[in-house]
């Protein structure tokens, strides 16, 4: 995904129904390239709810998002 990203191929990241799972690694995506790079995750969470209305994290996803959120901050 990252790689087709970098070398400006549309890439298209999807789930089921699009409001969980799809939008959580487009989420740890934005925070690796350095969107959210000071920010913890719920300020983050708060901003891509603010780029995306339909973001509806589930509970398993987001304790999974909130539990490795840190360690995709590579930029912090």
């Amino acid at each position: 995904m990252i790689k087709n990203i970098q070398l400006n191929i549309k890439t298209l990241i999807h789930c089921n129904k699009g409001v969980s799972r799809s939008l959580i690694i487009a989420m740890l995506y934005l925070t690796v390239i350095g969107y959210f790079q000071h920010n913890d995750f719920y300020t983050a969470e708060g901003i891509f709810f603010n780029l995306y209305p339909n973001y509806n994290l589930g509970i398993e996803m987001g304790n999974f998002a909130i539990e490795y959120f840190d360690s995709y901050k590579i930029y912090d």
